[in-house]
């Protein structure tokens, strides 16, 4: 979920010139496998002001890495669950008034909680990335795709991340626009993550990124049909 997030959040910048806020609000925040851990923020803090509703510069708790813009969290990320939607939309209206930036990516994960639910409420677009299970397809998956479908409307984008690679375009149901399938696919491609210096590099120029890249116009076309 969390490289998918990412990835997504530097094609858009990449292709369309589009600021992008990631903000990830998971116990284990593992998007420090990718993005440098620095001093300074945190989500208690974040929160703090938040339950205060006190005037803050929510500039100090935003970092930028190579054009990706994200709230400066820690890799144990245990405060994240105390964001309900009345914080995060409270969050959201002071990230609105900045007026910089096209996106606000936030990464759940997979910790869905009736606040959690809520949160997508305001969405334009929700993203749900699921793991490809070989072929198989299990029921539970299901009852929580239609809950989660339940709050998200008809703004919800399916993609399905490592699946074995298959060079028959009819199939991945990204590439044709005409394409009836369920969900986009996300191939199983281990050369784009490259072990760098502590953390992982993504590499987007090759067929992974021409995925990524195909996710992004999608989000772009659904926000930009949105009412929201």
């Amino acid at each position: 979920v969390t490289s998918t997030a990412l990835s997504v959040a530097r094609m858009l910048e990449t292709i369309y010139g589009s600021y992008c806020l990631y903000l990830n609000i998971c116990p284990v925040d593992d998007s420090r496998r990718y993005l440098e851990e620095r001093d300074g923020g945190g989500m208690l803090k974040l929160l703090y002001h938040l339950t205060r509703e006190d005037d803050f510069p929510i500039e100090s708790f935003i970092e930028e890495e190579e054009g990706l813009f994200s709230f400066a969290t820690r890799a144990m990320n245990k405060y994240a669950m105390e964001i309900d939607d009345v914080l995060f939309n409270r969050l959201l209206g002071i990230v609105e008034k900045l007026g910089k930036y096209d996106y606000v990516i936030v990464d759940a994960g997979n910790c869905w909680s009736r606040s959690r639910l809520k949160i997508l409420e305001p969405a334009d677009c929700v993203v749900l990335v699921s793991k490809d299970h070989k072929g198989g397809k299990f029921a539970y998956e299901d009852s929580a795709r239609a809950e989660i479908a339940r709050y998200a409307g008809d703004d919800l984008l399916e993609v399905v991340n490592f699946a074995p690679d298959d060079d028959d375009a009819d199939n991945k149901g990204w590439d044709d626009p005409e394409s009836e399938a369920h969900a986009m696919v996300l191939s199983e491609n281990g050369q784009a993550f490259i072990p760098m210096g502590g953390r992982v590099r993504i590499d987007l120029k090759g067929n992974y990124g021409l995925e990524i890249a195909a996710i992004a116009k999608k989000i772009v076309e659904v926000c930009n049909g949105s009412d929201n």
